[in-house]
């Protein structure tokens, strides 16, 4: 016989159901990442540049996207741009400056042009699409 108001099995409770929300999320985030426009170099993906080197800065977040060959958008939780993202995260100030400390370092502020001259300068393989799209961008330090 069990006795429902026992601290053990509302605890047996509360973790079952943690365990499922877990398994949601994980399915859910395996959905995401399945998607194409989060695959890497997603279809449209030449246009995106095109767009985006338009605009003077990027977040970190989607620095490293679009370094990695990914959409600008793609969620930070997904794999692929962690490297890129952490070293942008530690790179010299004087030859990266971040334009606004955000709370959060996902939405640290540089300029496009400067990201893509640390990029170059670093030997980081940035993608044709990007590397075309910067063509007419007076890439140099900051």
């Amino acid at each position: 016989m069990t006795n429902e108001n026992d601290p053990a099995n509302a605890s047996q409770d509360v973790l079952r159901a943690f365990e499922k929300a877990q398994q949601q999320s994980a399915q859910r985030n395996a959905e995401i990442a399945r998607e194409p426009r989060n695959q890497h170099l997603p279809p449209g993906f030449e246009a995106m540049c095109r767009n985006w080197i338009e605009r003077d800065v990027w977040t970190l977040r989607e620095a490293a996207n679009l370094l990695c060959g990914y959409a600008p958008e793609r969620p930070a939780f997904l794999p692929g741009a962690e490297e890129i993202r952490h070293r942008l995260l530690i790179a010299d100030s004087d030859q990266l400056p971040i334009i606004n400390h955000a709370m959060s370092t996902d939405s640290y502020r540089y300029r496009a042009a400067n990201v893509l001259a640390w990029a170059q300068r670093h030997n980081i393989d940035i993608p044709q699409a990007l590397l075309g799209a910067a063509a007419h961008l007076q890439v140099g330090p900051p």
